[in-house]
Order: structure tokens, then C-alpha cells, then sequence
């Protein structure tokens, strides 16, 4: 059973309803706010990796409407909710896995909650590809479940729904990101109460490209 298919279709299949309970991302706003303030003025690049209803770059757009935004997803389903929500974004068909097929540079990265779909070894391909579509100065945001790898798993949720969710300390990303060469711009904490599940612990990182 391959996890990453088994995840699209399920993100897919609940794309509605994922956009209902996840489209408000004003719990992330110090972060995000700050990413969007570490973008150069003017019309900056901004690449969404997994991008999903579009959730984040909306917030982003009501911001800045300057940013020029390119999302990327497999789900078809998050994909049609994200050209509704954010018209001027340039959408693709991609695997994460994949950016490096994109065409940089781009002033900020966005990996919003895709690494939780990610083993290490393509956790750090994404920052290599990241790193390679930013240019000098740019921003790559990160936010995913804070936990030791040992939680890795697959997950059910009440509706029979599953997705192999991996989880990540924050030592091991801050080394991963170091590795490639970033800088640490900040790391911030929130709690994510689920109304199904224990709570989680995200983890929201920014770091620069010198």
C-alpha cells in the first residue's frame, strides 16, 4: 500500500471538508505575518508546496495582494478549491516531491503541513529543492506536527479515513534546514486542538537563504 496515494486520496475525498475546518489559518498568523514581512516589497514570488484548498495563500493575498503566488498539489479536489479562493495564483499538478521541475527563483518557499507526508530523506530533498528555487535572500516557511519519529504512522480518522502521518522534532529540521545552508530566522509553537483526536503540537520555522 503506497502511503503517499493513500494520503492524496484521502485529502482529496475530504477536500470540502478539510477547507471548512483548516480555511481560517489566523492561528498561525505570527508566523505567517512574519514570513510575508521577510518578503521583499514589491510584486515577490511566493511558492506554495502542497498548497490544498489555497488556505494559506489566501491570508497571504489579503496581506499583500501584491505577492504573485504559484501553488502545487496531487489532490484535483483541493486544487479546484484553491483556483476559487486565490483566481490570481498560478496552480500546478505536482508532487512535492517534485518542485524542482519548477522554474525560480522565487522570494519565499511555503511548506505548509506537507512534511507530515514526507520521510527524513524527502524532508531534506525538499529544502535542497527549496534551496535551489530560492534566490539569494529568500524566505522558505515550514509548519508541521512537532513529535518524535517513533509516533510515525498510519492514522484513521472517525470516518474510516487514513493517511500515514509522519512526525518530526524539531532537532532533526533545524539540522536539516542548517545542513542546506538556511539561516534560522525564527521558530514558533501552537498547540492544534482536534475535536477527534489528543491535540498536537506544531512547529512553525523560517529561515533565510544568505
Amino acid at each position: 500500500m503506497d502511503p503517499t496515494q493513500v494520503s492524496v486520496t484521502t485529502f482529496d475525498q475530504c477536500a470540502e471538508q478539510y477547507q471548512t475546518r483548516y480555511m481560517d489559518v489566523t492561528a498561525y498568523a505570527p508566523a505567517l505575518d512574519q514570513f510575508c514581512a521577510a518578503l521583499p516589497a514589491g510584486p515577490a514570488r511566493v511558492l506554495d508546496v502542497g498548497c490544498g484548498p489555497g488556505n494559506v495563500m489566501r491570508y497571504l493575498t489579503d496581506k499583500r495582494p501584491d505577492l504573485q503566488f504559484t501553488g502545487v498539489d496531487l489532490a484535483p479536489n483541493m486544487l479546484a478549491l484553491a483556483r476559487h479562493n486565490c483566481p490570481t495564483a498560478t496552480l500546478r499538478s505536482l508532487d512535492c516531491r517534485n518542485i524542482n521541475q519548477l522554474s525560480g527563483p522565487f522570494n519565499g518557499v511555503l511548506c505548509s503541513f506537507c512534511l507530515p507526508y514526507l520521510d527524513q530523506p524527502e524532508a531534506a530533498a525538499l529544502f535542497r529543492h527549496a534551496w535551489q528555487l530560492l534566490a539569494p535572500g529568500g524566505v522558505v516557511y515550514v509548519s508541521t506536527m512537532e513529535g518524535e519519529r517513533a509516533r510515525s504512522g498510519w492514522q484513521t480518522s472517525s470516518s474510516g479515513h487514513r493517511v500515514y502521518t509522519q512526525y518530526y522534532p524539531a532537532p532533526i529540521l533545524l539540522e536539516l534546514l542548517s545542513a542546506q545552508g538556511f539561516a534560522l530566522i525564527a521558530l514558533h509553537r501552537q498547540t492544534f486542538h482536534r475535536p477527534d483526536a489528543p491535540p498536537d503540537q506544531d512547529l512553525l520555522l523560517l529561515a533565510r537563504k544568505p
